[in-house]
């Protein structure tokens, strides 16, 4: 490939669950071609009726196997761009093996499923060129990853300043170990909102517009100034459904994914 600038203008995406549904959606906003994959009927019934609300028809369709979606993303100007948003763990396995027969060398894979760096840098080496085996997105590699960057960055969440929130993590698994540290740290914070809602609502009888307002406080200053989970915190717990009931009061107590 040449030093320059990929000119991306289709993308495929393996996998439309929550994540890989609205990332679907962005890119079809952005202006991208999107072509998506995934075995779960149910899913790709939810993002194809989203898709006709936001009237992104011609920019987000589905394909029904690999071989289609792999065809629909051939371009002469840049190497096919394929993002996998799977389970972790032999999903992935599976998946690279099916992906294989149809790929041309040069393609690049980007992984955003939460997988373990070990197992991310193990397909790594499977997919290096070998023969017939293909180029990946390999290692991190810098010189295409620069090239990415632009791609990137019309997806990432802008700063106050409008700059985009990326930037190149480091070789191997490291972006899926940074995404593990920052999933840790989210996973720990978020039940911690959950006893500090808990006590000032239970313990202290305090009204839902009383706790977004603590919640709106510490977001402006202090240790958890500009704190995402915080400030949404403040949202959640002021925010009635149609019978002006706090929603919070109706959430059921489990965990999904």
């Amino acid at each position: 490939m040449e030093e320059q600038q990929l000119q991306i203008t289709k993308v495929a995406m393996i996998g439309v669950g929550s994540m890989g549904f609205g990332m679907s959606l962005l890119l079809g906003e952005q202006g991208f071609e999107v072509f998506f994959f995934d075995p779960s009927e149910a899913n790709v019934r939810d993002l194809e009726s989203k898709v006709r609300d936001l009237k992104l028809n011609d920019r987000v369709q589905s394909k029904d196997s690999y071989e289609a979606l792999c065809q629909a993303t051939k371009s002469p100007q840049a190497p096919r761009v394929l993002i996998l948003s799977t389970p972790h763990g032999s999903t992935g396995d599976k998946i690279a093996k099916s992906l294989r027969p149809h790929l041309d060398p040069g393609d690049i894979i980007i992984d955003c499923a939460n997988e373990h760096l070990s197992s991310t840098e193990r397909r790594q080496r499977e997919l290096e060129p070998e023969g017939d085996i293909l180029s990946r997105l390999r290692r991190g590699d810098a010189s295409i990853l620069k090239k990415l960057m632009p791609f990137f960055g019309k997806l990432a969440a802008k700063d106050r300043s409008g700059r985009p929130c990326v930037m190149p993590i480091g070789p191997g698994g490291s972006g899926h170990y940074a995404k593990m540290i920052h999933n840790g740290i989210g996973q720990g914070m978020m039940p911690v909102l959950a006893e500090v809602w808990f006590m000032l609502s239970r313990g202290l009888d305090l009204s839902a517009q009383d706790i977004g307002d603590i919640f709106e406080s510490w977001n402006k200053e202090g240790q958890l100034r500009d704190c995402f989970l915080v400030n949404i915190g403040a949202d959640v717990v002021r925010t009635r459904d149609e019978n002006g009931h706090s929603v919070l009061d109706s959430v059921r107590d489990i965990v999904v994914q």
